[in-house]
């Protein structure tokens, strides 16, 4: 993967706004082995995973109960969007057990989505959690990795 792949995909916002990745990666020719190992490289806590797990659910959350607003006006575009996803899930090299596990938690946003549509307030609420988890989680990790960097950086510039 070079430089290309990296400007069309990168760029375009956080993780869960990539529907082109797929797509890229297969052009591209990267495969599920070195994207998990980028992704274990830097996700290697049980904390990390976790928080992942949750954001992972709460992107379902959000995402469903959008398509199921939109569906007023495009009928059955929450039923389109879960078959493609279901498909490029099933076609990635990943192990059965994950292709397996996404499958079950897509196929749960899309049966739950008018319930998470009717509860949207409760479940914002929550987000306050989530991102209370995140940012302790980031301090934690982040500040003391980082922070001997800075150090060394301040030090040679006040020499």
């Amino acid at each position: 993967m070079g430089n290309l792949y990296q400007l069309l995909v990168y760029p375009t916002g956080t993780f869960f706004c990539y529907p082109h990745k797929p797509f890229l990666a297969k052009y591209f020719g990267a495969d599920y082995a070195i994207a998990y190992k980028h992704f274990r490289s830097g996700h290697a806590t049980d904390v990390n995973l976790w928080l992942h797990f949750v954001c992972l659910l709460a992107q379902l959350a959000g995402n469903f109960a959008l398509l199921a607003e939109l569906e007023a006006w495009l009928p059955g575009l929450a039923a389109v969007t879960a078959l493609l996803w279901a498909v490029s899930l099933v076609v990635t090299a990943s192990p059965w057990p994950a292709r397996l596990g996404s499958l079950v938690l897509l196929v749960g946003a899309y049966f739950t989505r008018h319930n998470i549509l009717d509860h949207w307030q409760t479940l914002s609420l929550l987000q306050g959690i989530i991102d209370a988890l995140t940012v302790g989680y980031i301090s934690e990790v982040y500040f003391s990795r980082y922070m001997s960097w800075i150090e060394t950086v301040l030090c040679v510039h006040s020499l």
